[in-house]
């Protein structure tokens, strides 16, 4: 069953990637940002649909702290939208599979995750190059 969830999370991935990388590079890169806020936004759901407001709390709170990593993206180095998107996934399996709240998160949904974010993480790697360009024009 991860196996599934882990190829689900792939092919959403994809399919945001193409949605995003359909739009012209500025675009693309804020898209991805927001993406990586909905990816939080998710988790809030889950504590608000559990009524867990300790956890909607922690929740809230990284998302702002992901918030901080996209504001240096777009002012230092999209590397920070990267960290961002790249160290998702620790909180995905430590927090909500294995950890402390995993009590109301779906066991799929932090599977889902590990691959989705990952596959974003790579592909912006790929398209920053692109990005650059558009800065130096």
């Amino acid at each position: 069953m991860v196996f599934i969830w882990l190829l689900v999370g792939l092919l959403a991935a994809w399919g945001f990637v193409c949605f995003a990388c359909s739009k012209p590079a500025e675009l693309e890169r804020r898209i991805m940002a927001i993406g990586l806020i909905v990816a939080g936004l998710i988790y809030c759901l889950f504590a608000i649909w559990y009524w867990q407001p300790y956890w909607l709390g922690i929740e809230i709170i990284a998302i702002l702290v992901n918030i901080g990593l996209i504001f240096l993206s777009f002012k230092h180095s999209i590397y920070w939208l990267v960290f961002a998107w790249a160290i998702h996934p620790f909180w995905d399996l430590y927090i909500h599979l294995i950890g402390p709240a995993n009590f109301f998160t779906p066991s799929w949904y932090p599977v889902f995750c590990l691959s989705f974010d990952l596959f974003v993480a790579v592909v912006i790697v790929r398209r920053q190059l692109s990005w650059q360009k558009l800065n130096q024009e």
